[in-house]
């Protein structure tokens, strides 16, 4: 019997369920939603008090590159002109960027995959629990997954023909990245080496490049003209490594019962006499290696649980934590599942597809920056690849649902 009508059909019934459920998500309660802008937010304010960036430093507001720009201003738009609003203004915006993020997926996964995969992916996409949970999380995470989506949708379309329009939205793609999250300057490498495997030109390497290079460029010439510093997208790498290897840390963003950590008196002290941020990330880099230095033992403990609760995510595991709800117990629980049930599929995408070889690279590349700093509650830097993940577990759902056909055929 043919089932390709039926099949036709089924990415706009799952569209149906995907729009429905997430309107129902999003406005039926906002008791879960994640007001606190965070750093983001503390810029912003700043920015529509006095017009300039900065950021407070023990007590000390200072001219910043914190943070990439685009949710700063996104931010500051809101809070200017929908401050009495500020739950409907997110929830509607990160609704449209939730649909977007569906049709980008959906592309993506009827480019690399057979039919009946990628409407496992699809089903998968409007049933994930994380793919609900970030749309309630004021930060950059779910701006992320999809802008993933996008620059492998690039990346696919230059696996297939190298011509000049895909190399250069495979390059505005990878600038538009680094307006949101600075991983996507690890990308900028990883598609270098992606280029290279395909046996591209230095030419064509270079436009890719340049491109990215050329959107970026005005926030990079401000961070100079401001700072004084070549600070390409953001400075907080002295913060975050403090972060994963101070002597408190799990690897973590919490102790290990979910409490809190606090600079130390003598780092504290250390900072007070910074002058400007980049010697307060300076000081952050320099107290954090001395403390691997000081215990390599620990910090060695520290890359191992970082590891381990990139994968599983903080939350299940701290008590002490304010995220360690109900909710987000079941929502641990089932990313164990989800993570073993990739972890199986890694053999299979592997000899799927040449590109899912490059793709495999690219999650573990991924996830290696962010085991070597820190991990961070409720997966929020592993659900930034999320996409991906669900692409290769859906190839294993083909494999054992057709396997489990043919078994029963026999049978």
């Amino acid at each position: 019997m043919n089932d390709t009508p039926a099949r036709s059909k089924s990415p706009i019934l799952l569209f149906g369920i995907f729009l429905v459920s997430r309107v129902l998500y999003m406005f039926l309660s906002s008791k879960d939603w994640i007001y606190d802008q965070f750093e983001y937010g503390a810029i912003s304010q700043h920015f529509l008090r006095t017009g300039r960036l900065l950021y407070t430093w023990c007590g000390k507001d200072m001219p910043t590159a914190y943070f990439p720009p685009a949710l700063i201003f996104l931010f500051s738009f809101f809070n200017k002109y929908c401050a009495a609003h500020l739950f409907l203004a997110f929830a509607i915006f990160n609704l449209l960027t939730a649909c977007v993020g569906f049709f980008v997926f959906r592309k993506l996964s009827s480019r690399l995959l057979s039919e009946r995969a990628a409407l496992y992916a699809l089903c998968l996409y409007v049933l994930d629990l994380n793919m609900f949970s970030v749309m309630r999380w004021a930060n950059e995470t779910f701006y992320t997954t999809v802008l993933v989506s996008a620059l492998w949708i690039a990346l696919a379309n230059v696996y297939a023909e190298k011509n000049k329009r895909n190399l250069t939205l495979l390059g505005i793609s990878l600038g538009i990245g680094l307006w949101f999250r600075e991983i996507f300057l690890v990308y900028c490498f990883f598609v270098l080496l992606f280029l290279l495997a395909r046996k591209s030109s230095w030419k064509e390497c270079l436009r890719v490049l340049l491109i990215a290079a050329v959107l970026i460029a005005p926030w990079t010439i401000r961070n100079y003209l401001v700072t004084g510093k070549f600070i390409p997208v953001c400075n907080q790498l002295g913060s975050n490594i403090w972060e994963g290897w101070n002597p408190d840390s799990v690897g973590a963003m919490f102790k290990w019962d979910g409490s809190p950590i606090f600079e130390e008196p003598a780092l504290v002290a250390k900072l007070s006499a910074a002058k400007d941020e980049a010697e307060v990330q300076s000081t952050y880099t320099k107290y954090s290696i001395q403390c691997a230095l000081d215990n390599p033992l620990r910090w060695v403990k520290q890359r191992v649980l970082g590891t381990f609760f990139f994968w599983s995510g903080q939350s299940l595991w701290a008590p002490k934590n304010h995220y360690h709800t109900r909710k987000n117990i079941i929502a641990g629980i089932y990313n164990l599942v989800l993570i073993g049930v990739f972890f199986l599929s890694l053999p299979l995408a592997w000899r799927y597809k040449p590109i899912f070889k490059g793709m495999i690279a690219f999650v573990f590349l991924h996830s290696s920056i962010y085991m070597a700093i820190h991990a961070d509650v409720g997966n929020r830097y592993r659900i930034q690849i999320e996409p991906l993940i669900l692409l290769m577990i859906a190839i294993a759902l083909d494999h054992w649902s057709q396997s489990c056909r043919k078994v029963s055929r026999e049978g």
